[in-house]
């Protein structure tokens, strides 16, 4: 009998790891061998600290509005938008007023993020080299 280990929902993410981005943005995180899956719940205009990393991240907007910044380029996003980070580009996103979950897709797999834990992980901050 196959266990299907492997499938998942979004609406039980007990098999994921918990992660608190920041105040009022927490996350469960998915690990494939070569990938990481991220799905973040922002509070109503919650914003998201802006940093790099040197993985590729895929974005979509599952549900709410953001606003995305990418090397201080402001971009209004709402449900059913996705885009690509490139790896080493200054990002964020700050939620709308009715909230945002987003689906991100890492590449390859952050590996900084394979325990439970708080923070944007190894990344690097505007204005910070650390």
């Amino acid at each position: 009998m196959t266990t299907h280990d492997d499938l998942f929902n979004i609406d039980d993410l007990a098999a994921g790891i918990p992660r608190a981005l920041s105040n009022g943005i927490k996350a469960q995180v998915f690990h494939g061998d070569q990938s990481t899956f991220m799905i973040a719940r922002f509070g109503p205009n919650m914003p998201g600290r802006i940093h790099k990393h040197p993985h590729e991240q895929w974005h979509y907007v599952l549900q709410g509005s953001c606003t995305r910044i990418h090397e201080d380029v402001e971009v209004s996003c709402r449900e059913g938008d996705f885009w690509v980070t490139p790896g080493n580009v200054m990002h964020t996103v700050v939620a709308g007023p009715d909230g945002l979950i987003l689906l991100d897709f890492f590449a390859p797999r952050r590996d900084d993020y394979l325990e439970s834990g708080a923070g944007f992980g190894s990344s690097t901050y505007q204005g910070n080299d650390t």
